[in-house]
């Protein structure tokens, strides 16, 4: 493992340049800090470039598990690993309290294509501000079975630092296209889906629409809602909130998700209406 002392060195720059998106764009190279999204790297089989790593990892318990595998991909000349000074790791991190670990990957590249193509609800985000949230949506779309997210311009990026690392490692696997909705609107539209938008006024409650086919769901920005010409388009499905004006957009997703996720496991549908189970 080659060792690094100082913030000078090529490596680190790059590690540190990527904080900006702009800089993420040109390369095609995003980061990530911390010992269990390194974990979730190397099981999903992502394509590291470089790893640096501090003492604190480096006494973790659990680092025998991954050191093998770590030299054995470095051996194989797949990535480099460098060894950090706990001061100069903590200078070059992004977040104020790292866990002793930086790497920069490649991350896989998806088209709409994609995402229509694949089983299960496709997520629509249109102008989604918060990279905390977008990261768990990325992270409940997996659990929940989702095929894969399509995010408008205007979006947050999905390889920003806070949402990789909101995202618990699922930004590895899940498909995210950034598309025009109203195009994939149309793409699922045309292939038979149904397409549902959440709206405090929508004409459905969210568990009374059949949520088990084919579907894509439509959530809006934090703040200003849903384009009001986009959701033309789409039926709107009604979370009850009580006296609460409304629900985070996270919060949201993971609700429509596991309601679909529930009535393709059950699979007793009726006509458009789904059957209430017990």
């Amino acid at each position: 493992m080659k060792e690094i002392a100082s913030l000078r060195h090529p490596a680190l720059q790059r590690y540190r340049a990527l904080r900006d998106p702009g800089v993420r764009r040109e390369t095609g190279l995003a980061a990530f800090e911390g010992f269990n999204l390194l974990r979730e790297a190397l099981l999903s089989e992502v394509d590291l470039l470089q790893v640096f790593l501090g003492d604190r990892a480096r006494r973790r318990p659990e680092f025998a598990d991954l050191e093998p595998r770590l030299e054995a991909g470095a051996a194989a000349g797949r990535w480099e690993c460098y060894a950090l000074a706990g001061e100069a790791l903590e200078r070059a991190a992004h977040t104020d309290s790292p866990q002793g670990v930086l790497a920069i990957f490649r991350p896989r590249s998806s088209r709409l294509e994609d995402v229509l193509g694949a089983d299960g609800p496709v997520l629509l985000l249109d102008r989604i501000a918060d990279p905390g949230n977008l990261g768990l949506i990325l992270r409940t779309a997996e659990a929940a079975g989702s095929a894969g997210i399509v995010v408008s311009p205007g979006t947050v990026d999905s390889l920003n630092p806070k949402c990789v690392r909101a995202s618990a490692g699922s930004v590895f696997r899940l498909a995210v296209a950034q598309a025009d909705l109203e195009l994939a609107a149309a793409a699922l539209a045309s292939g038979g889906g149904s397409l549902f938008a959440t709206s405090p006024r929508g004409e459905i409650e969210y568990t009374a629409a059949n949520l088990c086919g084919r579907i894509g769901l439509l959530l809006g920005q934090e703040g200003g809602g849903l384009d009001a010409q986009l959701l033309d388009r789409f039926t709107g499905l009604r979370i009850p909130t009580g006296r609460v004006e409304s629900l985070n957009v996270a919060m949201a997703a993971g609700i429509l998700l596991y309601e679909a996720h529930r009535q393709r496991t059950a699979g007793r549908v009726s006509g458009d209406r789904v059957t209430q189970l017990p």
